[in-house]
């Protein structure tokens, strides 16, 4: 009896943990403090489809991507991936190099990077299935050969599984339209409820400004402020 009991109790213990392990595992990359280079669940990029090898996706993303991409060469379109997963620590590089460069006051500097950048912790691109394509410059979507593209995109994308969370819908709170921001439904969405139910203010931390989240309600706005899919 005393056996059994024990028994149950270290199950139980171990149930615990593992669970304890998991959460903390996804609360790891929701707000991006990993290294993709060793998670299991990522891969590197191949050279051919990107124009920087170092990185890195989850790897249902980079398969239905790679099916995108042939379909899209079909159509005389070619898709090739500039940006992908950015850990907490390259995100928080970015956003202090902006916010050194910035004026005014806590929140009026942090919302004039958020038009673009995400603040450290609430980046899709955290999540491994959020991509970047072809270009991040506005005026290079204006050219007949991207809006050729983005055509198509807005067209097929979605038989991938990929959406267009920052539209140019002007209701929608949150980042600038990004026309090059593609994001991987089946697992994002996941994550999204995931952030809603797990991630606050507290868990954003280590970067110049970070008490300005709550003052600009970056969860509401930036990480929970998409487009409808």
């Amino acid at each position: 009896m005393k056996k059994l009991i024990l028994s149950y109790f270290l199950i139980t213990f171990w149930l615990f943990a593992s669970s304890q392990s998991i959460a903390s595992a996804t609360l790891d990359i929701l707000t991006g403090r990993f290294d993709p280079k060793e998670h299991p669940a990522f891969v590197k990029i191949p050279d051919r489809f990107t124009d920087n090898s170092e990185m890195y996706v989850r790897t249902e993303v980079l398969n239905a991507f790679k099916r995108m991409y042939a379909d899209a060469r079909k159509d005389g379109i070619k898709l090739f991936i500039v940006s992908a997963t950015r850990t907490f620590y390259r995100q928080a590089e970015i956003w202090d190099y902006k916010w050194d460069k910035g004026t005014g006051i806590r929140a009026y500097r942090a919302a004039t990077i958020l038009q673009y950048s995400s603040m450290p912790g609430t980046s899709r691109h955290h999540w491994g299935t959020d991509i970047d394509l072809c270009s991040t410059e506005n005026e290079d979507w204006d050219t007949p050969e991207l809006q050729k593209a983005l055509a198509w995109l807005q067209l097929h994308a979605a038989e991938y599984g990929f959406f267009m969370p920052y539209t140019d819908d002007p209701n929608r709170p949150g980042y600038k339209y990004e026309p090059w921001h593609w994001s991987y439904f089946p697992i994002s969405d996941i994550y999204t409820e995931t952030y809603r139910n797990t991630i606050t203010n507290h868990d954003l931390y280590g970067f110049r400004g970070y008490t300005a989240a709550r003052q600009l309600n970056v969860i509401s706005d930036y990480v929970l402020g998409i487009a409808s899919h």
